[in-house]
């Protein structure tokens, strides 16, 4: 896998660790670890074996490869947390907003990547987290390249990047030009809210494969209350399970259980049978129908208050001795202990 000197040299400066201890880990002498991390054009410059690179992040306890697809790697201070799902309505951007909150008030600098694109930061009752339009973030280094390459085959670009007269193809596939003229602007990547944060939520759908790429840990949206659940996960992410095996390659994909007190016993059952089957790992932490009706509470609240312009409040802001702010708060726990963070981050 491709790694660079200056790559290497931050990982091993990010555990602490002397050159000699590095190489002792992976069994070489000093000078040739040295000579992994010797600047491009140097004489006594070598490249670090791919074997001896997996052996290294196994030892340290890092995952393998080391380096997001952006190009940071998995000890840089900002964690990333994907939200997923395999339907739309899951929850996901509540949650991020909840999750996100909880981190901002022990004073951590959060921003929230969204594809719910009704949210914006001066339709928040808050400025941390900061929202962020997935529109307007260039996720990876070659997305714009991936986008133009994708318009092209479609036959909606020619190869000079102009945009062909077939209006039937401009109307089709109008998001996605939409959405390339907006990466085309922005100046804002991911890459540079992970210098700026401690914490970057991307609530993002159904991208599994964006998630596994450049996130730490990915969470997998999974209503008990819906029919039918079980074969839009499957179809969604079962391939992706079955190619990358998650205890040997990518970051750990787990399952959020939602609804969990759901009145729908039959579609529950099923759910909860099916669940196992996927070959994710099920978070200990659920989450009830209690948020549902806090969020509903609070709605019905500010529409009797005859707000022109309601912003949207987060429960543990509004209602933090509710039973759905203890839920949030018990999910935020458990997630900060898969990433291996300590209990002080939320002290």
């Amino acid at each position: 896998m491709y790694l660079t000197p200056e790559q290497l040299k931050a990982i091993r400066s990010d555990l602490k660790l002397t050159a000699r201890q590095a190489a002792e880990s992976v069994h070489v002498s000093t000078r040739t670890w040295q000579a992994y991390e010797a600047p491009y054009g140097t004489a006594s410059r070598r490249s670090i074996p791919e074997n001896k690179l997996e052996l290294f992040c196994r030892k340290h306890q890092l995952s393998f490869p080391p380096t997001r697809l952006d190009g940071t790697t998995h000890t840089q201070n900002a964690k990333t947390l994907a939200l997923l799902g395999a339907t739309g309505g899951s929850g996901r951007t509540k949650v991020a907003i909840e999750v996100g909150r909880i981190l901002a008030k022990t004073g951590k600098r959060v921003a929230i990547v969204t594809d719910a694109h009704y949210l914006t930061q001066s339709r928040c009752a808050f400025d941390n987290p900061s929202i962020h339009c997935d529109l307007d973030v260039l996720m990876t280094p070659y997305e714009i390249r991936d986008l133009r390459h994708q318009l092209v085959k479609a036959g909606v670009y020619e190869h000079e990047g102009n945009v062909t007269n077939d209006e039937f193809l401009a109307l089709i596939y109008g998001s996605t030009i939409e959405r390339l003229e907006r990466k085309e602007a922005t100046k804002c990547t991911l890459a540079s809210l992970r210098t700026t944060n401690d914490y970057l939520l991307l609530d993002i759908g159904r991208n599994a494969e964006l998630a596994r790429l450049v996130s730490d840990i990915s969470v997998v949206f999974f209503d008990l209350d819906r029919p039918f659940m079980l074969n839009a996960t499957q179809r969604t992410f079962g391939e992706l399970l079955k190619k990358s095996p998650l205890e040997k390659d990518g970051p750990p994909l787990v399952a959020l259980l939602m609804n969990k007190d759901s009145s729908h016993v039959q579609e529950k059952l099923g759910n909860y049978e099916g669940i196992w089957s996927l070959g994710m790992d099920v978070l200990f932490t659920s989450l009830s129908m209690s948020y549902k009706r806090e969020h509903d509470r609070l709605e019905h609240e500010l529409a009797k208050k005859e707000i022109k312009e309601q912003k949207h409040t987060a429960i543990i802001d509004a209602a933090p001795s509710s039973a759905a702010a203890f839920e949030y708060e018990t999910l935020v726990r458990e997630l900060l202990t898969k990433l291996n963070c300590t209990n002080s981050d939320l002290n």
